[in-house]
């Protein structure tokens, strides 16, 4: 084989192990069970941190949409909605309608950078809070607080760690 081809194969593998579109259903799934279970503990009750679920969840709508099921996303968001405490369907709610505006865009966001897909989330990152505070206020809660600014400012800047942390590039170094 001559070295030309040898290289070509071996971008090639480099490619296909880094690639978050690639990933089994393994890594899938188990990443969005550590997700919700990093969202049970006890930071997630403050509004300005971002919900980890919601961010696993826009990961893999714009990586591997072809796994992530609108029923498996309404049962997280009823799993999220039965461990906080909140009204059942709000987080459901929530997730389907973020999902589906990230796969509606995930052919863009694939081909950008994590700081150039941090900045395209913005408006995805703004639709969370703005739902949450559109049904608070249909529920009659009239209580108003900025913090959600907050914590779609901490998503935009958490987001290249988390598109780097989640797609494994780091598990594939060799040295």
């Amino acid at each position: 084989m001559s070295k030309l081809s040898e290289s070509w194969i071996l971008k090639k593998r480099e490619k296909l192990i880094g690639d978050p579109s690639q990933a089994g259903p393994l890594w899938v799934y188990g990443s969005l069970f550590l997700c919700w279970f990093l969202d049970l503990l006890p930071w997630n009750e403050n509004l300005i941190f971002p919900s980890a679920l919601l961010m696993g969840l826009i990961f893999w709508a714009i990586y591997c949409p072809q796994r992530l099921y609108f029923l498996l996303v309404f049962l997280l968001g009823i799993l999220v909605d039965a461990s906080t405490g909140a009204v059942f369907g709000q987080n459901a709610l929530i997730f389907c309608c973020v999902v589906y505006a990230v796969e509606c865009m995930s052919l863009r966001l694939q081909w950008l950078s994590g700081v150039g897909q941090s900045i395209n989330l913005l408006p995805v990152f703004l639709l969370s809070p703005l739902i949450l505070i559109v049904e608070s206020f249909m529920l009659g809660q009239l209580s108003f607080s900025w913090n959600w600014l907050y914590q779609v400012a901490i998503s935009a800047v958490i987001w290249p760690i988390w598109n780097w942390i989640l797609s494994g590039k780091f598990r594939f170094r060799h040295g």
